[in-house]
């Protein structure tokens, strides 16, 4: 995927079928490579929110999370503006080994948010995943 930055520019097409096929793309990517991270990181503060929401999955697919991706996914969940992004945040982090105390507390957070209970239901699920993979 050496050309991540041009795919995901594409994710900002007025053309749905265009961004369609970008995410079918996207959801093919089973691991993406480790020189790739830095610029996911960034990805996940991008205005779009289809390009924070895959950047956040894609850092969970990575092969060793760094504490890096783990801020970036800990910040996305507690500051993007856009629900579903937050969302797939908390779905990112329950698919991480390890994570920051931090990043533990954001979802927390997230899971005591009542106003949004699917992001709460997310984030429980998330500390439940996180909890079993720690034992």
């Amino acid at each position: 995927m050496p050309q991540l930055e041009q795919l995901f520019a594409t994710l900002r097409s007025s053309d749905e079928e265009v961004r369609a096929w970008t995410s079918d793309i996207l959801q093919g990517v089973s691991a993406p490579p480790e020189e790739l991270v830095p610029q996911l990181q960034i990805f996940t503060t991008d205005h779009a929110p289809a390009i924070a929401g895959w950047a956040c999955k894609l850092l969970s697919r990575t092969q060793h999370t760094s504490s890096a991706s783990i801020s970036a996914l800990k910040n996305a969940l507690s500051n993007y503006p856009e629900l579903s992004v937050r969302e797939l945040a908390a779905m990112a982090l329950g698919n991480c080994q390890e994570i920051s105390s931090d990043a533990l507390l954001a979802l927390k957070q997230a899971a005591s948010a009542t106003e949004y209970p699917r992001l709460a239901r997310l984030a429980s699920a998330a500390i439940a995943q996180h909890y079993s993979m720690s034992k």
